[in-house]
């Protein structure tokens, strides 16, 4: 099943802030009587509170069940744990934007969360880590090569 509120999730920060809303919104859920969406409305963004109701709304849960929103609920945090990850060494940190354009452009297969550090001894370039694979495009790695 495709979540939507996993739409937008890119990095492995995005990922543990959503466990931490979705955590908080499974302990608060049921406090009173019945579902309390203020309280959803304030521990997750406008747009999580509306995919999170979507996708409860697309798997036929109504949110007034109680073990069925918290069994999607916990579904959905088990989702964000089992999301494969890229890692990405720059030599610097790039804006946000440009390491978006740069995941995007690997064009890869499934959902996939990024990671990334700076190191820089690598000197400019990119090494991407994925499914096992280093993908090396640092300048570190060509000016070894020419130096061989």
């Amino acid at each position: 099943m495709k979540f939507n509120t996993l739409k937008e999730i890119y990095t492995v920060l995005e990922v543990e802030m959503l466990r931490e809303k979705l955590k908080e919104v499974r302990a608060h859920l049921f406090l009173k009587k019945d579902i309390d969406l203020k309280l959803i409305s304030q521990i997750m963004s406008e747009q999580e509170t509306q995919l999170l109701l979507l996708d409860l709304k697309q798997s036929s849960i109504n949110i007034k069940d109680q073990q069925k929103s918290l069994d999607f609920i916990d579904n959905l945090i088990d989702k964000l744990d089992q999301m494969e990850k890229v890692s990405f060494i720059f030599s610097f940190l790039p804006k946000q934007e440009i390491i978006k354009k740069v995941f995007k452009q690997l064009d890869l297969q499934g959902k996939f969360i990024m990671d990334y550090s700076v190191d820089p001894s690598i000197y400019g370039g990119v090494i991407i880590l994925k499914q096992g694979k280093v993908l090396d495009y640092s300048i570190k790695k060509q000016v070894e090569r020419i130096l061989k």
